[in-house]
């Protein structure tokens, strides 16, 4: 594009918040228990906004030359599962890694000898774990969704039926509850939006059986580690002590970074265990101080004000539809970061590439 002579300057609606956040950690690096980790943690989060900058850059660039060029989608069999002009092939990536990745994870865990019975044994990721796994999929099934609905061939909508079943089956096999929690949130989020009244009250009716159907379960022996909450009792408490140390440094922080709140536990009766804060935005707070929380919070709301400005609920525009399906997968990722730290690695690019879309889909459709 710097060849070609194109304009790089990329604004969005997020520009303010994300870039505010950036400068104040790196002013706050000095300050840190250990500053040169945070540094190196500081980069990690730069490279995850360069990728968002990049994918919005290569959106508009690929949208422009869609719009004077007839471009077809390569591999013709996948054809029946676009939805539109508009779909761009990273949602589709999206589907087949949602197929190839539940497969695998269902795959190993029956043959590690996985059951419904408990959770001793779980289904993961390649080369991860269960949180890795269960994240992955409150990422992509909101999209698994909107591609089916958006489906313009019965047999589109059956191979997409089929994918969702197996990402369904991975996330219940993955027996992560914070994941399921997420789920939840974007399913009530939805309805909320689409304004289900009916689908709210049977959902609720729904929680309450199946909560009804697991303690009689665990009662009955089954599902006890599932229903153990010794993992939520252990976050309560290290959420104190981090709001302890938001109290202690609330300007500057501790030091960004997760690792960085390790030496607060060795005073604490968690004693050396290593353990984090589990928990995204208390991390901002207490790695770089109220403000870095603020605007943390600040460019999240930032995207939900663009995702989820629907103005007409009777007729959803291509674009409304599509910013909704976004809207909604910020919804899974952020609760999903509410009870851990999977702000990082290839799930945050993941995730700046999809608001990157959603971004731009108000402007191309």
């Amino acid at each position: 594009m710097w060849l070609e002579g194109k304009d790089l300057r990329v604004r969005t609606p997020i520009d303010l918040p994300l870039i505010s956040l950036l400068v104040w950690i790196l002013l706050t690096i000095p300050f840190s228990l250990n500053p040169e980790y945070s540094f190196g943690e500081w980069r990690k989060f730069v490279a995850q906004c360069l990728v968002f900058y990049w994918a919005v850059a290569v959106i508009r660039e690929v949208s422009q030359r869609q719009q004077s060029e007839a471009i077809r989608f390569p591999f013709a069999w996948l054809e029946c599962i676009r939805g539109n002009t508009h779909l761009p092939n990273v949602f589709l990536g999206v589907v087949i890694g949602t197929v190839l990745l539940a497969s695998f994870a269902l795959f190993d865990f029956i043959e590690r000898g996985g059951n419904w019975q408990d959770r001793h044994i779980r289904a993961i990721a390649p080369g991860s774990d269960y949180n890795w796994l269960s994240t992955y999929l409150v990422l992509v099934m909101p999209i698994v969704v909107y591609c089916g609905i958006t489906a313009r061939s019965l047999r589109g909508k059956l191979l997409l039926g089929g994918a969702l079943v197996l990402a369904l089956c991975a996330q219940v096999a993955s027996y992560t509850r914070a994941g399921w929690l997420s789920s939840v949130a974007q399913l009530v989020s939805w309805s909320l939006v689409a304004r289900q009244r009916v689908f709210v009250i049977c959902f609720i009716l729904g929680i309450i059986l199946v909560s009804g159907i697991l303690i009689g379960m665990g009662q009955s022996g089954y599902q006890t580690d599932t229903l153990d909450m010794w993992t939520a009792e252990t976050r309560i408490h290290v959420w104190k002590l981090g709001v302890e140390q938001i109290i202690s440094h609330p300007l500057v922080g501790i030091g960004y970074g997760k690792n960085n709140f390790q030496p607060v536990l060795v005073d604490s009766p968690m004693g050396d265990s290593p353990m984090h804060l589990h928990n995204t935005f208390l991390m901002m707070g207490v790695g770089s101080g109220i403000p870095a929380f603020i605007f943390f919070v600040w460019t999240f709301i930032c995207l939900g004000r663009e995702f989820f400005s629907i103005t007409n609920r009777r007729h959803w525009t291509d674009s409304e539809t599509l910013r909704l399906c976004l809207g909604i997968v910020l919804v899974g990722f952020l609760c999903r970061n509410l009870f851990d730290y999977m702000f990082a690695g290839s799930l945050a690019y993941l995730f700046w590439i999809l608001m990157a879309y959603g971004l731009e889909s108000n402007e191309r459709l």
